[in-house]
């Protein structure tokens, strides 16, 4: 795992995974409260997605690259994968910090 803070190239993501399996590259967001719906790509909400994230992950999952977006809140979180931080999100329910780790691990491992 690598925890990435680049000041030099905007947008890249939070984390990236690597293993035997293959990669993640993984934005995190968290929300204070658990929500029912969210959208992050909405410029005028926060937590959000910036549009330079965006175009960041856009390009790379295009490129073939396993990327995704971990929302967390106080009750679990959602991962989100094939661009789907564009859009507005029902949740339907949390993963447990738990459950993500272990999506992280079977899709690395």
């Amino acid at each position: 795992m690598w925890a990435i803070n680049d000041s030099w190239h905007a947008g890249v993501p939070d984390h990236y995974y690597s293993g035997k399996g293959g990669d993640l590259w993984a934005e995190y967001k968290y929300f204070p409260t658990d929500k029912a719906k969210f959208n992050l790509a909405l410029p005028e909400k926060t937590p959000k997605l910036t549009r330079i994230q965006q175009n960041w992950l856009n390009s790379q999952h295009d490129r073939g690259r396993t990327v995704c977006v971990i929302v967390g809140m106080p009750g679990g979180g959602v991962m989100l994968f094939d661009k789907r931080w564009l859009e507005p999100i029902e949740v339907d329910r949390l993963l447990s910090r738990e459950e993500i780790a272990k999506e992280i691990m079977r899709l690395c491992a």
